[in-house]
């Protein structure tokens, strides 16, 4: 199952990470390896969707590409854009495919075009699970980008804050941090007490790094 060899890969890819110093140029190096992870996530996907009727292992995968980029800026997604279509180009020289094919490869120019149409498409195909993991990752790619309005209300048209201490740990972990980044994008556009709103729950129980992971 190549979904299956994907979630594995992704999984050893993070690991691999929590294993290696941060402030070491292994983990820089690590870190790159990032976007070959991602470009391997596309061809997978084009090839499920060339296949048809394999709408469970695109969610699966579709996810994956979404919390990875979800963590990504404009700035970042533009030179990975780049790269992913820089050795497309040189693998269909390669292999003498036709233009057609180029076309399977290609990814949206715009960053919040991108995250958009892969999280509808798990709103539409995916479990309940899986809609809101791409609800929260919805939500923390819109702090990152700076947009706290369209992010805060995302999250409480969602009601995720409802029943969110009735889900997985890792769920609740990747809420958290969603919160997190949502208040620091309220501070850093001058929204200070509604950056207070959102980190006051996470600090009010003394337990931050807990709550984070």
């Amino acid at each position: 199952s190549l979904s299956a060899l994907i979630e594995r890969l992704d999984d050893e890819y993070f690991k691999s990470l929590q294993s290696i110093d941060p402030h070491s140029k292994d983990y820089v190096l690590r870190l790159q390896d990032e976007n070959i992870l991602l470009s391997l996530m596309f061809k997978v996907t084009k090839y499920y969707e060339f296949l048809k009727g394999e709408g469970k292992n695109l969610v699966k995968i579709f996810l994956r590409i979404l919390e990875h980029l979800s963590r990504k800026t404009d700035e970042l997604y533009n030179l990975f854009a780049a790269n992913v279509r820089h050795h497309t180009e040189e693998e269909q020289f390669l292999i003498g495919s036709d233009a057609n094919t180029v076309e399977w490869f290609s990814i949206p120019e715009e960053l919040s075009t991108f995250i958009e149409k892969l999280a509808t498409y798990i709103y539409k195909n995916g479990d309940d699970r899986s809609r809101s993991r791409a609800i929260i990752c919805e939500v923390y790619q819109k702090a990152v980008s700076g947009q706290f309005y369209a992010g805060r209300e995302l999250l409480l048209l969602s009601h995720l804050h409802e029943s969110i201490a009735h889900a997985d740990v890792s769920m609740q972990i990747l809420f958290n941090r969603a919160l997190a980044e949502l208040g620091i994008c309220g501070f850093k556009k001058g929204l200070f007490i509604e950056a207070h709103a959102c980190l006051n729950e996470l600090f009010t129980a003394g337990r931050a790094k807990e709550l984070l992971a």
